[in-house]
């Protein structure tokens, strides 16, 4: 598995900023020449003056990248194991005793003992009385109804003198 791993170096640039510098420097002025009574007068006084010089410089400035590493991890895959094992089982079931001096199949004997084995149906019918109806009404051909027209009780509908 890989994941990104930041990577920092440190990259030598020129940076320049710009500095005040401020002078003081002797400007004449001329006082009272707005006085028509008196005469002006120059004088010489100190005023800043501020300019602004580039200086430069290296700076060493972070330069920030990605890189993909291996990540070692422990990954749990479930595994599935065949196994075969041999696994002994006894049966023991107690047979019926044939009568002294005879066969079981042909003996009178053993036949009782034999239909004493059998196991009942539970309650169930038998599968050709299973799918007989539960009422049991004489079946009748369309031939043999009543010449009157009559119906028995479990025939409906229309009356046979509409349908002739």
């Amino acid at each position: 598995v890989y994941e990104p791993a930041p990577l920092v170096r440190t990259v030598p640039s020129q940076q320049t900023t710009f500095v005040p510098s401020t002078q003081y420097v002797m400007q004449p002025k001329i006082r009272g020449w707005w006085n028509p009574l008196a005469a002006p007068v120059q004088t010489y006084e100190f005023v800043p003056v501020t300019t602004w010089v580039p200086q430069t410089q290296t700076v060493q400035q972070p330069v920030t990248s990605w890189q993909w590493q291996a990540k070692q991890q422990v990954v749990y895959v479930p595994q599935v194991v065949s196994k075969i094992q041999t696994q002994q089982q006894i049966v023991s079931r107690e047979l019926p005793q044939p009568a002294a001096g005879g066969l079981p199949g042909y003996s009178g004997v053993s036949q009782p003992m034999m239909a004493s084995q059998l196991r009942g149906l539970g309650g169930l019918r038998p599968i050709a009385t299973a799918m007989a109806p539960a009422y049991s009404a004489p079946l009748r051909s369309a031939s043999t109804a009543n010449a009157n027209g009559a119906r028995d009780a479990f025939q409906t509908g229309m009356a046979p003198t509409v349908l002739r």
